[in-house]
């Protein structure tokens, strides 16, 4: 009967005594269970997942066979029923996004109970005292239980607790008897806004491996002796009120992450921190007031990952060199950065470089091109002038962002050499005139952005760029002296470049094929006659160019325009004489939001695929 939207109320099941699985999941208009279900002695499973309507179960539950029984999403249950001193076998209750408000006292009496799933109940008060006898329960799980305030003073009991998340909870602590889950393995309080406090005790639960008390903005300090949790592989402290990390962290030989990301209080890291020798994952951007690393950082040496973006600090410690796993680097928004340590070009596990908007940051060490496997490397807002000549050596770079570098004035001619480069965006760069002139050794190039630089002429070598799919000049310099054409070259984005008139010498970059023209959002009236003379374009967008009165002079090989949200737009273009247009079965005018066109598009309706 799975998934069925007929059946309203369950027949009588008296007369299947042996049944042992029963599920109604997803009967969509199911209201009522027939009392002989309470009554099934062999019944395994009950399975009542997304019955939305079902308002109640049989008053009392007496399967004592049950080992599963699924509510999930019965958003209309209130209550759940007394259970039988019987019912031994059942191992999973699941009730997420139930409407209870609390569970029977008799509770106690699921012996075997191991899963009990509360998440989503956002009545749920209380949980009875009476759980704490469940001596067998591994997981409990009260995410976003925004009523759920208080644990059972006796929780500790539970001593088989391995999860329990209160994720999303109004609870402000725990009770002191948490000492006592010696078999907890993950504590989840994410998002706990009232939570305040963590009690020393915690520190004797040595099969702890996970604390995660991100979102927590009145938490403020950890225990003392945190470190005697020597189990802990990973701590989130993200989005907390802490200022500082006990000394005794450097205990945790096997926490291998760490995550401060947003605790804007932060200021401290003891130096004892360099003793994690397992640590791959150590994140502490957006703490504002953190100016210093450790000076023996470099000791950590399985380090992976390191995120300080939004910090302080000036520089990085010399023995960065020593982070020889070191993956990935960000230090994007830190405003007081100015200096990466020669040092830093031995890390030769050295990926991923993120510098975007270090206004300070003015040069990178000379022999940067030392890093061979660095892939991504963000530039972007920074006040360098130049790269060194040795960027030339990065054979595994694939993406260069020097977007909005304002001071930047030159591109080594070295830089040509990077086979691997797809992706180099210059837009903003104002003082930058030229381009090296081998570009085509550049071969897996497929992105270029040179929008608002000071370019006027690209070198004739861009012809054999074979992958270029686009070439964004986002605020147009004129190119009318460059003799250049990219053969195979698919669209030309001059979106929002204020044009009133499509700047010439364009036209030299269209050839025959594919290919498309992005006008998005200018300020054409009309387009010039010569328009016509672009022979291989295809695709033309033009939406939001809102002054824009009429279509013409479009070329016979184009067979899609879009023209959204030009409002002033009146007059699409006459198809009617031109052979090449009337050889197409449709020829589509996108124009969502151009109200004047309504006259006229009846007229071309026959001609015209016209989506409004």
């Amino acid at each position: 009967m799975d998934g069925s939207s007929d059946l309203i109320i369950t027949p009588n099941f008296n007369g299947v005594q042996n049944l042992e699985e029963l599920v109604l999941a997803r009967c969509s208009n199911l209201r009522k269970l027939h009392p002989s279900i309470g009554k099934l002695k062999k019944l395994k499973l009950l399975d009542l997942k997304e019955c939305q309507e079902l308002t109640s179960l049989p008053d009392k539950l007496e399967m004592e066979s049950l080992v599963t029984l699924n509510l999930t999403h019965c958003l209309k249950v209130k209550k759940i029923p007394e259970f039988v001193e019987n019912m031994v076998l059942l191992r999973e209750l699941l009730l997420e996004g139930t409407d209870i408000a609390e569970l029977p006292s008799s509770v106690e009496c699921l012996t075997s109970l191991n899963i009990l799933i509360l998440r989503n109940c956002k009545n749920l008060v209380r949980l009875p005292n009476t759980i704490c006898s469940l001596t067998s329960l591994n997981n409990l799980d009260l995410f976003k239980c925004s009523k759920f305030d208080k644990l059972p003073g006796d929780l500790g009991k539970i001593v088989s607790l391995k999860e329990l998340c209160l994720s999303k909870t109004a609870i402000r602590e725990l009770p002191s008897s948490f000492e006592f889950l010696i078999g907890l393995t993950s504590l989840d309080l994410t998002d706990c806004k009232n939570f305040v406090h963590l009690p020393s005790s915690i520190c004797s639960l040595k099969s702890l491996d996970k604390i995660i008390l991100s979102g927590c903005p009145k938490f403020d300090k950890l225990p003392e002796y945190l470190g005697n949790i020597t189990s802990l592989k990973k701590l989130d402290f993200s989005g907390t009120a802490i200022e500082e990390l006990p000394s005794s962290i450097e205990s945790l030989i096997g926490l291998t992450s760490l995550d401060l990301t947003d605790c804007k209080n932060f200021v401290l890291l003891p130096s004892t921190i360099c003793s994690l020798k397992s640590l791959r994952f150590f994140f502490l951007s957006g703490c504002s007031k953190f100016d210093k690393l450790p000076k023996d950082l470099g000791n950590i040496g399985s380090l992976q990952v390191l995120f300080l973006g939004g910090t302080a600090i000036e520089e990085l410690p010399s023995s960065v060199e020593f982070l020889i796993g070191l993956k990935t680097l960000c230090l994007e928004d830190c405003k007081n950065f100015v200096h990466l340590p020669s040092t830093i070009c031995s890390l030769k596990s050295l990926k991923c470089m993120m510098l975007s908007r270090c206004p300070k940051f003015v040069n990178l060490p000379e022999n940067f091109g030392n890093l061979k496997r660095l892939n991504l490397l963000f530039l972007d807002g920074t006040a360098i002038e130049e790269l060194p000549s040795s960027v030339g050596r990065l054979a595994a770079l694939e993406t260069l962002n020097l977007k909005d570098c304002k001071n930047f004035v030159h591109l080594p001619s070295t830089i040509c050499n990077l086979k691997m480069v797809d992706h180099v965006d210059l837009t903003g760069c104002s003082k930058i005139t030229n381009l090296p002139e081998n570009m085509e050794n550049l071969e897996n190039l497929s992105y270029l952005r040179l929008g608002g630089t000071a370019i006027k002429e690209l070198p004739s070598s861009i012809i054999h760029l074979e992958r270029v799919p686009r070439l964004s000049f986002y605020l147009w310099q004129s190119l009318s002296s460059s003799r250049t054409s990219l053969t195979r070259s698919h669209s030309i984005d001059l979106s929002d470049c204020n044009l009133s008139a499509i700047p010439s010498g364009i036209d030299r970059f269209f050839k025959e094929g594919f290919l498309q023209l992005f006008l998005r959002g200018n300020d054409f009236v009309s387009l010039h006659e010569s328009f016509s003379q672009f022979s291989g374009l295809m695709r033309l967008y033009l939406d939001g160019c809102k002054s824009l009165r009429s279509l013409s002079n479009i070329p016979s090989t184009v067979f899609f325009i879009c023209v959204d949200n030009c409002t002033s737009l009146e007059i699409l273009p006459e198809p009617s004489n031109d052979f090449y247009w009337s050889s197409f079965h449709k020829f589509t005018v996108q124009c969502f939001n151009c109200f004047k066109l309504a006259d006229n598009i009846k007229h071309f309706s026959n001609v015209f695929e016209v989506s409004l």
